[in-house]
């Protein structure tokens, strides 16, 4: 069975979603430019290309992708082809031609399930309200010129 291949207005569509994923990781790169972390790369992806590379199948579980169901946001088709990022935009995953594949719905959703604004909240800040702070030994410097300090006799220093 050969794959079909997308109408003109499904390509549109999926190079909308193209763009719209490269203006997301530019305003990501806002908040991580404010947290000091580098910013991610963003190249324009060709979705045409990518789909005729793929063989008009998905990606990551080689399925024909499909071009005919209508999208439907609270039911989507399995197989309706998406554009995805293996690698997490949130995880420091690029916009560039290795890091964006056309997968279908399906393995996208298994593969990044939905964020609620608790599981983002937990993403960004996990790491510092998770972990608490470790604190640090007092470890008071002894100078030689106070009466206090003791040097380490020569035998315990080599062995």
């Amino acid at each position: 069975m050969t794959p079909e291949k997308p109408t003109r207005e499904r390509l549109k569509r999926l190079q909308t979603a193209e763009r719209r994923q490269a203006t997301k990781t530019r305003e990501m790169n806002i908040g991580r430019k404010i947290r000091g972390l580098p910013p991610l790369k963003i190249e324009k992806v060709c979705v045409e290309a990518l789909l005729m590379l793929q063989g008009y199948r998905c990606h990551k579980c080689k399925s024909p992708l499909d071009f005919e169901s209508k999208w439907e946001p609270k039911n989507p088709p399995p197989h309706y082809p998406v554009v995805a990022h293996p690698f997490a935009r949130g995880s420091g995953g690029d916009h560039v031609v290795g890091s964006v594949w056309i997968w279908c719905q399906y393995c996208n959703s298994a593969d990044a399930p939905e964020e609620t604004s608790q599981t983002a909240t937990q993403k960004k800040f996990g790491a510092i309200l998770t972990t608490p702070r470790q604190k640090t030994p007092n470890t008071k410097k002894h100078s030689p010129w106070k009466s206090e300090f003791v040097p380490t006799p020569a035998k315990q220093l080599n062995d």
